[in-house]
């Protein structure tokens, strides 16, 4: 299938008085020729449990796959970006941006797998793609199937009621990612802005290069 930014619904989560993020994400889409509609995030304590909950809004209420959702600390690219991308059908998600956060492969005291810096497991696919199985990450995701969707809601709401305290909800997406045919491109077309309080460094640079 082909995924076109242009032709498909854009979701970008932002805290309706949290205006500096989204004048600038207005600005990256307008800059960018695309077209997104704000969901109104939720702000809570810790700002994990805001985050988890906003993606659960947006997916509650989400429109037919393919679609993508966008944190609003997402920049793109300008020297990679580009709007199409050629995916198999079988795919359930796309992901536009890269962390070099994969989840550690042995769990601590309560069973949880927590993000490790560089150890993120993916394979090629063809020489544009290729499929994660662990990374920690959910800033500009392309949803693709419905069954993709009813399991990222299902991990987010573990994230938040299925463990002794709520954890990141990109903890729980990542643990789904090998049951599922998850692909992201091979060079990220996008990254989380250290201008807007993202976490620039662990996201500027393709994981591919990286462990190269």
């Amino acid at each position: 299938m082909i995924v076109d930014l242009r032709e498909i619904p854009i979701l970008v989560l932002n805290v309706p008085d949290d205006v500096k993020r989204r004048d600038f994400m207005g600005t990256q889409l307008d800059k960018f020729g695309l077209e997104g509609r704000f969901v109104d995030g939720i702000r809570c304590t810790p700002r994990a449990v805001g985050c988890a909950l906003s993606h659960l809004k947006a997916l509650r209420s989400s429109p037919s796959p393919p679609f993508l959702v966008l944190e609003d600390d997402c920049e793109f690219f300008e020297e990679r970006f580009r709007y199409t991308f050629e995916v198999p059908d079988e795919a359930d998600a796309l992901y536009l941006g890269h962390s070099s956060f994969g989840l550690s492969d042995t769990p601590d005291k309560y069973g949880l797998r927590w993000g490790r810096l560089g150890n993120v497991h993916f394979e090629p696919v063809g020489d544009q793609l290729i499929r994660v199985f662990n990374m920690v990450g959910r800033h500009a995701i392309t949803y693709l199937s419905e069954r993709f969707i009813e399991a990222t809601i299902a991990a987010g709401e573990r994230a938040m009621i299925g463990h002794d305290f709520p954890i990141p909800g990109d903890v729980e997406y990542a643990e789904i990612q090998s049951d599922h045919r998850v692909l992201a491109v091979r060079d990220p077309i996008c990254c989380q802005s250290d201008t807007q309080g993202g976490k620039y460094l662990a996201t500027r640079e393709s994981i591919v290069s990286v462990s190269a």
